[in-house]
């Protein structure tokens, strides 16, 4: 609905908009008429004085003003341009004409015409025709570098409104050419008679322009316009104004409003016919706007989730290696974005079991207690791509009995390793059947790649830094790390077992390394077979550590015995010490207790002569 509003709105903006451009065009028409009108006009007279330059020319070669031969010549340029006849007006303010000489009394003066050179009069009376308003056109006649003559050509005004006006607006403008100090019109189409601006009084304006602003912009020579109400019409005339360029001349055309507006009023009506029918369209787009919005936003909403979930299990998965519980987050998030009702994930790695995704829940299970992660590990195994299918007879056909629940759609993905080789797969029981959602597991296939690859390394790098690689044992590092942990694995009783190998200097010495590292191997391997080796360390070059959890004192003492008497079944002898408490205060004491009690049976096996370092070694 905002949408609509907002669109039409805009729309009536823009019919505003486009009928304010269409008003300026109107404008503008009416000014390029006038200048168009000007420039005619301006045309004109140009050309008449051309003309009247070259009769000054033919004139200035001839021995009379007026040989008849002379003006029989000249009367062939009559009548030409704005132009009805042709005179000359001498230095004696004789007046020449073909059919002979005039004298002026006070009337046309020599000396003030020929100061002006080429120009062109105000209305002036014509001495011939009964005082007819005239216009004169003068150019000097130079003979000898001297003004010998003011050649004139008459303008009848009463012929200008047919020969300069071109019928702007088809006929239906008026056009003035008058004097703007003295208000005299030089041409009026609208009124039957010439007179003057200034004598036809005040006009009625239109709101914002006044009188005096008309009178002052003619008289200054401006460029304007002013609106008033035609007395002969009762309608709004436009009448643009601005100075020609010749003398004090202003030239200006005034219009009717509705023909000014011509234009601008078929694109308001046309405009407003296309709101009335958008507004009627919208209504009809509306309905179905509603429901295809609703679908597009899902859609867009579904992508979007994708895009995020993808980037979600990526970071997730990519520090896996360091912390298992981000599988678990990336799981929640295939889920969330896939709706399934079951997702199982299988890594083939010594370490991981199945993740299973059930009720909103991560379980784990062992490998041989699902069928269906067996079944689809080897269908991987043949060479098979991934599955992903909304087809029930296809999953069934894959699936078969083994899965409990009815499957209506199912997407496998192939987990590999470096080399290309299956080492897992994400199984995603009743997801969406949406085709987005296949994308989207097959995006994240390259996370879970990345995931697998990374736990193997980590769990190779971790290896050879908590392992023992002699032995098979843990080594001290792992032994200071696990250390406080033991408090918080214990119920009843933990023990602490620490050994000693004896003889390991002397071995090196009289047989060298290697029968050293034997006897190690064998001792480590005795203590496997008796105790976890998940809580044996090795933690110096012949010093083991063993942790013993909930195990009563007297049948680790007896294992102790069974240890050493197989290892001096092979001529091996350890020295052993153990502390076993029901409550451990300090871990570290619970250490030194049992090595101090190791350097006791250490130094009582030493004391007895057939074990003496010195004589062993001689």
């Amino acid at each position: 609905m905002l949408l609509i509003f907002l669109m039409i709105s805009g729309s009536f903006v823009a019919v505003r908009w486009i009928s304010k451009i269409e008003e300026e065009q109107s404008f503008m028409k009416l000014h390029e008429e006038t200048d168009y009108l000007a420039e005619h006009i301006q045309l004109n007279i140009d050309n008449d004085r051309g003309q009247l330059e070259i009769i000054a020319a033919v004139i200035a070669r001839a021995e009379s003003f007026t040989d008849q031969i002379l003006w029989d010549i000249l009367d062939s340029y009559s009548n030409i341009g704005l132009i009805s006849r042709l005179e000359l007006l001498l230095p004696d303010d004789t007046i020449v004409t073909r059919h002979g000489e005039i004298r002026i009394q006070d009337s046309l003066s020599f000396d003030k015409e020929a100061a002006l050179g080429s120009h062109i009069t105000d209305l002036e009376n014509d001495f011939i025709n009964d005082g007819q308003a005239i216009l004169r056109h003068y150019v000097p006649v130079i003979q000898n570098n001297q003004i010998t003559a003011m050649l004139y050509g008459v303008i009848e005004v009463a012929s200008l409104p047919s020969i300069l006006i071109n019928d702007p607006y088809d006929g239906e403008a008026a056009a003035y050419l008058m004097e703007g100090e003295t208000g005299n019109l030089i041409v009026d189409t609208w009124h039957s008679e010439l007179g003057n601006l200034w004598d036809m009084g005040k006009r009625q304006m239109a709101d914002g322009y006044d009188y005096e602003q008309l009178k002052e912009g003619l008289i200054n020579g401006k460029s304007d316009y002013v609106v008033f109400v035609s007395e002969t019409i009762g309608k709004y005339l436009y009448f643009y104004y601005e100075p020609l360029g010749i003398n004090d001349w202003r030239i200006a055309l005034s219009v009717p409003e509705d023909v000014v507006f011509e234009n601008s009023n078929l694109v308001k009506h046309v405009t407003s016919l296309f709101l009335g029918f958008e507004i009627i369209v919208f209504i009809i787009y509306f309905i179905w706007m509603i429901t295809y919005i609703k679908k597009e936003t899902r859609e867009k909403q579904l992508q979007l989730d994708m895009i995020n979930a993808t980037n979600n299990v990526e970071k997730y998965l990519f520090n896996a290696h360091e912390n298992r519980n981000n599988i678990t987050l990336a799981l929640k998030e295939v889920a969330k974005i896939s709706h399934a009702e079951e997702i199982y994930l299988y890594m083939k790695e010594s370490q991981m079991h199945i993740y299973s995704w059930q009720k909103n829940e991560i379980t784990y299970a062992s490998l041989m207690e699902n069928e269906v992660p067996i079944s689809l590990f080897y269908y991987f195994k043949k060479g098979n791509q991934d599955f992903i299918s909304f087809d029930r007879a296809e999953i069934n056909q894959l699936l078969g009995k083994k899965h409990p629940l009815p499957v209506k759609t199912l997407g496998v993905i192939s987990i590999r390793d470096t080399d290309n080789h299956i080492c897992g797969f994400l199984m995603v029981v009743n997801m969406s059947p949406r085709e987005r959602i296949a994308d989207f597991l097959r995006n994240i296939r390259y996370s879970f790649n990345m995931c697998y690859n990374n736990i193997s390394t980590y769990n190779i790098i971790k290896e050879f830094g908590e392992k023992d690689m002699l032995c098979g044992v843990y080594n001290r590092n792992r032994f200071e790390t696990n250390l406080i942990k033991y408090p918080s694995l214990y119920k009843t009783s933990l023990a602490c077992i620490y050994i000693d190998v004896n003889g390991l200097h002397e071995l090196n010495n009289t047989q060298g390394h290697e029968s050293g590292d034997e006897m190690l191997k064998a001792v480590a391997q005795m203590i496997r077979e008796n105790f976890e080796a998940e809580h044996t360390y090795r933690i110096g070059g012949d010093e083991f550590i063993i942790f013993v959890i909930d195990t009563p004192e007297d049948v680790i003492t007896e294992k102790i015995k069974q240890l050493k008497a197989t290892l001096n079944s092979f001529g091996y002898s350890i020295s052993v010490g153990m502390e076993w408490q029901t409550q451990v205060i300090d871990m570290d004491d619970l250490v030194r207790r049992a090595e101090k009690k190791m350097y006791v049976e250490k130094k009582n096996y030493y004391n007895d002569k057939n074990h003496d370092r010195r004589k062993n070694l001689t």
